[in-house]
C-alpha cells in the first residue's frame, strides 16, 4: 500500500499543469452539449465554441465568463482566433440561408459580417488575425467548392495565390503579414503546406520523400508548424519549418501526430495517437521530444486531454478534452509541481480505508 501512495506522490510531484474548465451552455443531459478552445491570447482571453443542444455558437472566455457572440441569423457559429486587442474572429451562419457561413470580425463588443470574395460563391471562413487586425481564412469560388485563401485587410478581402492548383485555404497569419496555409498543387494531384511571405513568395513546404503536408500556425520569428505525411505516405508526423530545414517532430506511441499551434518562444503544442493509433492526446513537442500532456495534469483530475489546439507567449495551453463523460474545452495554467503535503496525507487516508474493507471482505 504504501507503494501505490508512492506512486500517487511521484505523480502528483510532476503536476505542471492546473486546469481550468470553460464549461458548458448548459449541463441537461442532451446530445452535443459541448465546448471547445481553439485560441488564447497573452491576456488570457479564450475564443472558441460552445454547443447547446446540439446548436453551436462561437464564445469569447475571459475571467471565468463565457460570452455568446451569437450568429447572422442562422443556426450557428465558431470563433477560432483572438488577438492581444481581444478581437475575435471566426465564422457565422447566415438568415434564410442556413447551410451558408459568413466570416466575421469581434471587437469591442460588435460582430461585424466580412462579406464574400468579390465575384465569389456564398460562404467565408476567417480562421486568424494578427495584432494588427489582419485576417485570413478561405472562402468559396463562384462554384460554391473550390475554396480560396484571403487576406482581409483594410476593409478589401483579396484572395491569395495558389500553389498551381485549384484551391488554398490560409490558416495563420503573424504580426508581420506572414501567411500560412494549404494548397492544391498543380494538377490539384496532392495539397502541400505552405509559407507565403509580405512579397507575395509562396514556399512550400513537406517531409522529404512525403506527399500530403498542411501548414497549420506561424509565429513572430517566422516558424511554422503543420502535419506532414513521411516518405512513402506511410505515416502523418507533425513538422516545424525553423526558416531554413523541415524538422519532422516524431510521434507519441502510435504513427500520426498534428502540431497545431506555435508561441514567439517556439513552443509548440497538437496532438498524437496513443500505441495502436487507439485515441489522440494532447501533446507538446519540446527537446526532441513528444510529450503526452495527460502525464503533466494532477491524475486524479477526471481529465484526459484530447488535443492542444492553442498557445500564448506565457505558456497557457487551450484545446479540449473530456470531463465527466462530456467533451469540454480546458485552459492549462503554470501549476507548482510541488503538492501540498495534507494531499498525501488524505490519500494515505483512503488507501487504508481501501486495505481495510478488502481485509474486512477476505475475513
Amino acid at each position: 500500500m504504501s507503494s501505490l501512495i508512492l506512486s500517487l506522490a511521484s505523480a502528483r510531484a510532476q503536476i505542471v499543469y492546473t486546469i481550468t474548465d470553460i464549461g458548458l451552455f448548459s449541463n441537461a443531459p442532451a446530445p452535443g452539449n459541448l465546448s471547445n478552445a481553439n485560441a488564447i491570447n497573452n491576456a488570457g482571453q479564450v475564443a472558441g465554441y460552445a454547443v447547446n443542444g446540439g446548436s453551436s455558437h462561437a464564445i469569447l472566455y475571459q475571467n471565468g465568463v463565457k460570452t455568446d457572440l451569437g450568429t447572422f441569423g442562422g443556426p450557428r457559429s465558431f470563433a477560432n482566433d483572438i488577438n492581444a486587442s481581444g478581437q475575435v474572429v471566426g465564422y457565422a451562419s447566415i438568415a434564410g440561408s442556413p447551410s451558408y457561413d459568413h466570416a466575421f470580425l469581434y471587437s469591442g463588443g460588435v460582430k461585424t459580417d466580412l462579406g464574400t470574395l468579390s465575384g465569389g460563391g456564398n460562404s467565408s471562413y476567417a480562421l486568424a488575425i494578427n495584432t494588427a487586425g489582419q485576417i485570413v481564412g478561405n472562402a468559396h469560388l463562384a462554384n460554391n467548392f473550390t475554396r480560396r485563401a484571403f487576406l482581409y485587410s483594410g476593409g478589401v478581402m483579396t484572395p491569395l495565390a495558389t500553389l498551381g492548383g485549384s484551391g488554398n485555404v490560409a490558416n495563420d497569419i503573424n504580426d508581420s503579414g506572414q501567411i500560412v496555409g494549404t494548397s492544391d498543387i498543380t494538377g490539384d494531384t496532392l495539397q502541400r503546406a505552405f509559407l507565403r511571405q509580405t512579397n507575395g513568395t509562396l514556399i512550400q513546404l513537406a517531409l522529404p520523400g512525403g506527399t500530403f503536408s498542411f501548414g497549420n500556425a506561424i509565429n513572430n520569428a517566422g516558424h511554422v508548424v503543420g502535419q506532414a505525411y513521411t516518405a512513402g505516405g506511410a505515416q502523418q508526423h507533425a513538422f516545424l519549418f525553423n526558416g531554413e530545414q523541415i524538422i519532422d517532430l516524431g510521434v507519441l506511441a502510435g504513427t500520426q501526430s498534428n502540431a497545431f499551434d506555435i508561441n514567439n518562444s517556439g513552443q509548440i503544442v497538437g496532438s498524437a495517437t496513443t500505441a495502436g493509433n487507439a485515441t489522440f492526446h494532447a501533446v507538446m513537442f519540446s527537446g526532441g521530444s513528444v510529450i503526452d500532456l495527460n502525464t503533466k495534469i494532477d491524475p486524479l483530475s477526471g481529465w484526459v486531454l484530447t488535443e492542444a489546439l492553442g498557445i500564448n507567449d506565457l505558456g497557457q495551453i487551450v484545446g479540449y478534452g473530456t470531463y465527466d463523460g462530456r467533451q469540454r474545452g480546458f485552459i492549462l495554467s503554470a501549476a507548482s509541481a510541488i503538492p501540498e503535503p495534507s494531499t498525501y496525507a488524505a490519500l494515505a487516508g483512503v488507501c487504508a480505508l481501501g486495505l481495510a474493507v478488502w481485509r474486512k471482505r477476505r475475513g
